[in-house]
């Protein structure tokens, strides 16, 4: 959140591939948008804020399916016989798919749906939902997705930094940073250099 929105202007000329940098080079949903942001305030570009939204929540949608199908296939695997209450292979499959589903991935997915259908309803005439206007459903959409996203932003980063604790970083040792650094590395190279192919292809 500090450093990439400095490296995505000095590597990125134009703001959707700076966005679309932030977007793919960063994992964390809500650091995406911290990033995105103060890409935003530092070089007042609200491009590169939409696009790398647009980025990492395409990213989600994906995720939002991945997780669940592996999760019951894992849980398909392991659990085709019957147990010791008699359940069935399939209701442990469920049980396990409900378990390791993130709820995160099911919220992003409900969001997205009551989203779509808003703006479905509203694109043909229609009240959203039967009861707000298009200027209605609009402004409530720009108050949850711009006024509200900056405070909840800061509560979802300060909840993350009090679960933190520093005893417990001292006590895991150097090599899960060394990991984190590289996989952060191999990430940041893999966008950079997706973005540099698609503007080669005249994509951008």
């Amino acid at each position: 959140m500090l450093v990439y929105p400095t490296v995505a202007h000095l590597l990125f000329e134009a703001s959707a591939q700076a966005g679309m940098f932030l977007g793919i080079a960063i994992h964390d949903t809500s650091q995406v948008m911290g990033a995105a942001m103060s890409y935003k305030l530092m070089y007042a570009d609200d491009v590169a804020l939409k696009v790398a939204a647009i980025t990492k929540l395409t990213r989600n949608l994906f995720l939002a399916a991945v997780v669940p199908g592996l999760a019951y296939l894992n849980a398909r695997q392991e659990g085709l016989t019957l147990d010791d209450k008699g359940e069935t292979g399939l209701r442990k499959a469920a049980s396990s798919l409900a378990k390791y589903t993130p709820a995160f991935v099911m919220g992003f997915g409900g969001m997205t749906v009551l989203r779509t259908i808003g703006d479905l309803m509203v694109a043909k005439g229609m009240m959203a939902y039967g009861f707000m206007t298009a200027a209605q459903w609009k402004a409530v959409v720009a108050a949850v997705g711009s006024s509200a996203s900056l405070p909840l932003l800061g509560i979802a980063m300060a909840a993350v930094g009090l679960k933190t604790s520093l005893s417990q970083l001292r006590g895991v040792g150097i090599k899960p940073f060394i990991l984190g650094l590289a996989g952060a590395s191999v990430v940041g190279t893999v966008g950079f250099l997706t973005i540099t192919l698609l503007g080669l292809a005249g994509l951008f």
